[in-house]
């Protein structure tokens, strides 16, 4: 009986030690990687299905026979190298190979060599384990390629850009100067060029960071009429004196704040008004922007750009947004461009989650499209203001129809009382003309019709009751300086006109604030005057004497005192001089640069409060994170522009920026952190990108019963309204806290967390730090 039992165990042991044969065999004959044995003495005793399926070849072709003998390797000595040494130290060894395949091509393969040892550690046979690496070599050679193209176009946009700013800022200053027509002509055409040329480097490391993966997205809160007026600003100077009519259709009941990255969508937006005044001699652009759906947590928003341009032919649309084409070869001749713009357009839409579309008739014109759901804060701050009670009655005279619908929606929108006309015949054709003028509160004329048949609506107005506003492109608006001082406007409002800035022209004109100096006057009558107030003295680190004499003429027109030196050394050795209101610091200069300068500066306590500006001609992300990580305030990039420049020194030098943040008490704080000012936009910064989607995070915790989790979010940001001494928010959370303690219905809950969220929102939109 026992040796029966013996027996059955014995064969059940052989089924094991088959089964698990089998199943190795199989590992190695369905694997992917070329798997071989060798004896001793390196000759083939077995190969996989792999290697002889690649190679078109029978196991016996293979077996007992050495392996470089039967493929073809670029370096066959390498092998045997590695093979003698695998032997000799009985240890793995690992190694990189290339291969000839029978195609001719040639791969790349990760080679690992395994000893197998008998009892006494005497090698009975090698195993070869050979896995294609050649793909991932591919990708990681693209992406060190990539990596250093990125940096050389950093480092040439930073060369570049060094004497640009020269030649911008000498420009701004010279033009602040008395000129000759001619001499004003030949530095606006300088300006250009040199704005042209800034915006080609800009494309140029846009399609670098598309390329190499490292485009990110902002998600932030921002007030869409504030992009379309920033946007109607900067394409007012881009139409020049075309005949060109550039509108905006802004649906009224576009929500106020949404969330989302509006310098990616302005630079989107920027780009198709572009090429579409490029490309368009005669007529009009429109820019319609539609709400096509608002709801749970989201607005889908419909951007529209059509023109009255050369437009594309099907053939040219199909390689449109191919990088450096354009739709012809002689197009580029004529209007120039790096055929990189809807490139980087048609990516940063895809990257908003839309898709950007074209339609085009050749000699008729184009129309480019795209829809972006845009996320809606939890509760909306805002409501949507009105003019007057409205009882306010406007009349608008304009010949252009797309302009007119414009207007009247934008002014119907504000609550007022509309009548609309093409020009001086149309309207006396209406009911009662003089009576309805007599009552209008605001005229509106385009000043296209001021010279001509306008002057007689103007005539019969009544200018001590009734306020006259004429909109107008920059190029056209000195022909107002024709007019007799009795047709001359109250204000006058440059093309395009958007929303926010049609608000409050209006507005001012309503509360009759003095219009002296306003958009009105002439050009030439409008030059500043150098401010004779002592605002304050400043260090300015700065290697290059171009630089120097730019910022310095820019700061001295300020009314500031400028002190100039070449290195971070020396700022150091100035610090004790006076008690200084800033230090604009070069990132780049010898002997000691701005990122040690500001490291140093900043160990000492004294001079916390002292605000500390990056100068700069990079733009790359990281280098904009280490400089806030040192404990600098802001960053001003190179070229540098005076408004620019006067932004941030009103920013910090009167600390207009602490004064701005609502919802915490900045005094406690800054004792707190010892006085520390250039921690504050850290701090906050952090908050607003840690709490910015407090709401959603918080319920989708609760939606999967992990109250736990939730009640440690709500605790955690109650220390940090604490520590922030937002007594609103504190008291909000503790609130908010206590129901959920209580283990109350989400209705009262979901209420105490809306309330919470709102205070968040308060305090984020505030905050004017967007780093």
């Amino acid at each position: 009986m026992l040796f029966f039992l013996v027996i059955i165990r014995h064969q059940a042991d052989i089924r094991r030690i088959r089964t698990s044969e089998e199943r190795y065999r199989a590992l190695i004959d369905y694997s992917q990687d070329f798997i071989l044995s060798m004896d001793s003495e390196g000759l083939i005793t077995s190969v996989n299905r792999k290697l002889c399926s690649t190679f078109e070849r029978p196991p016996e072709y293979f077996n007992g026979k050495r392996f470089e003998e039967v493929v073809f390797m670029q370096s066959p000595e390498l092998w045997e190298q590695y093979l003698t040494y695998t032997k000799e130290v009985r240890q793995p060894q690992q190694f990189e190979l290339s291969l000839t395949m029978p195609d001719g091509s040639i791969r790349e393969f990760s080679t690992t060599l395994c000893p197998l040892l008998n009892v006494g550690s005497v090698p009975l046979q090698i195993n070869a384990f050979i896995h294609d690496i050649t793909d991932m070599k591919k990708r990681k050679e693209a992406d060190e390629a990539n990596q250093a193209k990125s940096q050389y176009l950093a480092r040439m946009s930073h060369e570049i850009r060094t004497p640009l700013n020269g030649i911008i800022g000498l420009s701004q200053l010279l033009q602040k100067t008395e000129l000759t027509p001619l001499q004003k002509d030949y530095l606006d055409k300088i300006n250009s060029s040199s704005q042209a040329l800034i915006g080609l480097i800009n494309e140029v490391l846009d399609f670098s960071k598309i390329e190499a993966g490292k485009l990110n997205l902002e998600h932030v809160n921002f007030h869409l009429e504030d992009l379309f007026k920033r946007l109607a600003d900067t394409i007012s100077f881009i139409i020049g004196s075309k005949p060109v009519e550039v509108i905006f259709d802004i649906d009224p009941d576009l929500p106020l704040t949404v969330i989302g990255d509006p310098l990616r969508l302005e630079q989107v937006l920027l780009n198709l008004c572009n090429n579409a005044i490029k490309f368009t001699s005669k007529g009009h652009v429109l820019l319609q922007v539609q709400l096509e759906d608002a709801g749970s947590g989201e607005a889908i928003v419909m951007f529209s750009l059509e023109d009255t341009g050369i437009g594309i032919s099907l053939e040219q649309i199909a390689k449109l947004f191919s990088p450096f084409i354009q739709a012809e070869a002689s197009t580029s001749r004529k209007y120039g461009g790096s055929g990189l713009g809807l490139v980087i357009s048609k990516h940063l839409v895809e990257s908003m989650k839309g898709r950007l579309h074209v339609e085009s008739w050749v000699e008729k014109g184009s129309r480019f499209y795209f829809s972006l759901p845009l996320e809606l804060p939890p509760v909306e701050l805002e409501t949507k203001a009105l003019l007057g009670d409205g009882e306010l009655s406007v009349v608008v005279v304009c010949a252009q129809p797309l302009l007119r619908k414009s207007l009247y929606s934008m002014l119907q929108s504000f609550g007022m009382q509309v009548l609309m006309a093409e020009g001086q015949e149309e309207w006396m054709k209406t009911p009662d003309p003089p009576s309805a003028l007599e009552a209008a509160r605001f005229l509106i004329v385009d000043l296209e019709e001021a010279t001509g048949s306008a002057r007689g609506l103007l005539k019969h107005v009544n200018r001590r009751f009734t306020k006259v506003l004429f909109i107008s492109t920059l190029h056209a608006r000195e022909r107002s300086a024709a007019l007799n001082p009795e047709l001359m406007a109250d204000y006058t409002l440059i093309k395009p006109v958007s929303r926010s800035s049609l608000y409050q022209a209006l507005e001012m004109l309503l509360k009759d604030r003095s219009t002296e100096g306003s958009e009105s006057k002439p050009v030439h009558t409008l030059k500043p005057k150098p401010s004779q107030e002592f605002r304050g003295h400043i260090i300015v680190a700065e290697d290059n004497e171009i630089n120097q004499l730019v910022v310095e003429g820019l700061l001295h027109r300020k009314g500031y005192a400028v002190t100039k030196v070449e290195h971070g050394a020396e700022v150091l050795n100035r610090m004790d001089e006076q008690a200084w209101d800033a230090i604009f610091m070069d990132l780049h200069m010898p002997v000691l640069d701005g990122f040690e300068t500001t490291k140093r500066i900043r160990e000492q306590s004294e001079y916390n409060h002292i605000p500390i500006i990056a100068l700069t001609a990079n733009v790359m992300k990281q280098d904009l994170e280490r400089c806030l990580s040192i404990g600098m305030n802001d960053i001003v990039t190179k070229p540098l522009e005076e408004e620019r420049l006067v932004r941030v020194l009103e920013k910090w030098i009167p600390r207009l920026a602490l004064q701005s943040v609502q919802g915490v008490n900045l005094d406690k704080m800054l004792r707190q952190m010892g006085g520390k000012s250039h921690i504050l936009p850290k701090v906050l910064s952090k908050f607003c990108q840690e709490y910015r989607g407090f709401q959603s995070v918080l319920e989708a915790e609760l939606a999967q019963g992990d109250a736990a989790a939730a009640k440690r979010a709500v605790h955690s940001l109650k220390g940090v309204a604490a520590t922030l001494y937002a007594e609103t928010l504190f008291l909000a959370v503790v609130a908010l806290e206590e129901a959920l303690q209580d283990d109350q219905k989400q209705e009262a809950w979901g209420e105490k967390l809306c309330v919470v969220q709102a205070e968040i929102g308060r305090i984020i939109q505030s905050v004017p730090w967007s780093y």
